[in-house]
């Protein structure tokens, strides 16, 4: 089970993959990408990385990042660090949430203008909260 839509706009991954820059990565629900476009920064960062290296190449290991298909997925918990137990766990939690307590996946927060997605869920569900230990505000002169 998956959701939230895929990752890659259909045409958009048809592109990539006509241009060598998307391929399967031999793990279910993920693909391989080249690093520079990641993300809107990452041209900048890997900009030392060839656009024309073939995935055969000793350095695709190097030039290509699996990300997951789905948004929403197990794949996306796993590209976003957890370890594959912790991964798992969420997204047994994510895909069978008792809903009959009246609290849904899409709840509205305190100020009723925020919705719980995806992301928060797993921030939520893994980082530690860690209060602020000084009394004083930090505006405090």
């Amino acid at each position: 089970m998956s959701g939230g839509g895929t990752i890659l706009a259909p045409l958009d991954a048809q592109d990539l993959r006509t241009r060598g820059l998307l391929h399967p990565s031999g793990t279910n629900g993920a693909h391989r990408l080249h690093r520079r476009l990641v993300n809107g920064d990452s041209d900048e960062e890997y900009k030392h990385i060839s656009l024309d290296v073939p995935l055969a190449s000793p350095f695709a290991d190097e030039a290509y990042v699996a990300v997951p298909d789905m948004l929403i997925s197990h794949q996306t918990l796993q590209y976003l660090g957890l370890s594959d137990s912790k991964a798992a766990e969420l997204w047994d939690f994510w895909c069978h949430w008792d809903t009959d307590d009246g609290i849904g996946r899409w709840e509205i927060d305190e100020d009723c203008d925020m919705w719980w997605e995806f992301i928060d869920f797993a921030v939520n569900n893994t980082a530690k909260y860690h209060p602020d230990v000084d009394d004083e505000s930090d505006d405090a002169q």
